[in-house]
């Protein structure tokens, strides 16, 4: 198997395809190294010399985790 398709195999939630918006095109993977470093430019260089694994199963948390807080919103409003 390819290496990107194994990536899409792992870490499916990060690479959904869909439509990219002019924000995704224009930044693409920049912004989510920013994302990685805490939007904080003197840490970027530190998060690119990270695994790769490690910084998209992070990345795949992270959506994980803001879909279910979304999940969870949506319940409270339909009280």
């Amino acid at each position: 198997m390819e290496f990107n398709q194994r990536l899409i195999k792992l870490y499916p939630n990060l690479f959904k395809g869909g439509e990219p918006t002019p924000y995704s095109r224009k930044w693409g993977e920049y912004a989510s190294l920013a994302k990685l470093a805490g939007d904080k430019f003197e840490r970027i260089d530190r998060v690119a010399k990270e695994n790769v694994h490690k910084c998209l199963m992070f990345l795949e948390y992270l959506v994980d985790k803001n879909e279910e807080e979304k999940r969870q919103y949506s319940k409270k409003m339909k009280r």
